[in-house]
C-alpha cells in the first residue's frame, strides 16, 4: 500500500464521523416519540379501565416525553442547517438529502394521526370493552329491553345530567344499572334497531370526543368498525352489543 493510500485509509474512518452525532440524534428522536405514544397508549387503555393513573405521572411522563422529542429534533434541525453544509459540498446533493431528511421526519410526525397509525382513542375503547365485559350484565339489559314496547323506542332520551340515574328513571334496570351509573353517564336512549327491535345506547361525554355502549338483541347486527369511513371506532362485546368511540 502507497503512502497516500494509506493516509487516505487511516483518514476514512475520521471524515465518515462526522454524521454519527446526527445519526444519534435521529435515533433518540425516533425512540422518544415512540414511547411518547406507547406511554399514552398504556394511560388509554388504563383509562378505559376506570383505572385512573395518579395525575402527576399522566401529566409528567408524556410531557417529558414531549420536550425530549422537541429538543432532539431542535438539535437535529440545527445540525442539518450549520454542519452538513460544512461535509457536503455538493449543493444540490445537500438540498436533496435535506429535503428527503425533513420528508422522512414530517411523514413519521403524522403518521400516528393518519388511517395506517393506531391512535390512543382505539387503546381506550380496548378498555373499556374489557370494563363492560367485566362489569355490565348483557343478559339482564336484554331480558329487560325485551319487556318493552317498540313505541318507548323511538328517539327517547334520558338526560341523566341534571344527578338523576338509570335506575331513577327505570327502576327495573336496577339490576344491571349499578355498574353503569357510577361512571355519570350523561345520556341513555332507548332505540329500534335495524330489525325493529328494542335497543338502549349510553353515552358519555369527553372534552374532546364521547363514546358508549349500544345493547340489543343478539340478532342485532354490529356496524363494522372504521373511523374513516363511519366517524367512530366500534368493538364488539359479543352478538348484538358494542362499545364504540367517536371525536367531536
Amino acid at each position: 500500500m502507497s503512502d497516500r493510500e494509506h493516509t487516505t485509509a487511516c483518514n476514512l474512518p475520521h471524515q465518515r464521523a462526522w454524521y454519527a452525532r446526527d445519526r444519534t440524534l435521529l435515533i433518540g428522536f425516533v425512540v422518544s416519540y415512540a414511547a411518547l405514544f406507547a406511554v399514552l397508549h398504556v394511560f388509554a387503555y388504563l383509562f378505559g379501565l376506570q383505572r385512573e393513573p395518579p395525575c402527576w405521572l399522566a401529566c409528567m411522563v408524556p410531557a417529558l416525553l414531549t420536550l425530549m422529542t422537541m429538543v432532539l429534533l431542535l438539535f437535529l434541525a440545527i445540525r442539518m442547517v450549520r454542519v452538513w453544509r460544512k461535509h457536503i459540498a455538493n449543493r444540490r446533493r445537500l438540498r436533496w438529502l435535506r429535503l428527503m431528511a425533513v420528508a422522512a421526519i414530517v411523514i413519521f410526525l403524522v403518521l400516528p394521526f393518519t388511517r395506517f397509525g393506531f391512535p390512543p382513542y382505539r387503546s381506550y375503547t380496548s378498555g373499556f370493552r374489557r370494563y363492560v365485559k367485566a362489569n355490565v350484565d348483557l343478559g339482564s339489559m336484554r331480558a329487560w329491553l325485551s319487556t318493552l314496547d317498540r313505541k318507548w323506542c323511538s328517539d327517547y332520551v334520558y338526560d341523566l345530567t341534571s344527578g338523576a340515574t338509570i335506575e331513577s328513571w327505570w327502576p327495573e334496570t336496577a339490576p344491571w344499572a349499578k355498574a353503569i351509573t357510577p361512571l355519570d353517564p350523561h345520556s341513555a336512549m332507548l332505540l329500534l334497531d335495524g330489525d325493529g327491535h328494542p335497543a338502549m345506547a349510553i353515552t358519555w361525554l369527553g372534552l374532546f370526543s364521547h363514546w358508549g355502549l349500544v345493547v340489543g338483541s343478539e340478532e342485532m347486527r354490529v356496524p363494522p368498525a372504521g373511523f374513516v369511513k363511519h366517524k367512530e371506532y366500534r368493538l364488539a362485546l359479543d352478538s348484538g352489543a358494542y362499545v364504540w368511540h367517536r371525536m367531536k
